[in-house]
């Protein structure tokens, strides 16, 4: 489970960076506060729920089939999630 909470982290904060997303834009697109997103991306903030997840996926226009797919397979790590 610490694992796909890892990779969880690591996915979106790559998204972020390829997307040249701001913390503020994501948090208040998926309303959530900056502290939390913040805490979340440094994996001090472990376990994550699926409405949290979902909601930055959404805010950073991410699909979240295309999501699992990354979490299913390492090698995905390294693709551009830009669409």
């Amino acid at each position: 489970m610490e694992e796909i909470s890892k990779r969880i982290c690591e996915i979106l904060s790559q998204a972020m960076e390829e997307k040249k997303l701001k913390q503020a834009d994501v948090c208040r697109k998926a309303g959530i506060s900056q502290a939390y997103l913040s805490l979340l991306l440094k994996y001090k903030k472990k376990n994550a729920s699926c409405r949290v997840i979902y909601s930055l996926l959404k805010a950073m226009d991410i699909d979240p089939v295309d999501f699992v797919k990354m979490l299913e397979d390492e090698e995905t790590w390294n693709m551009n999630i830009n669409p």
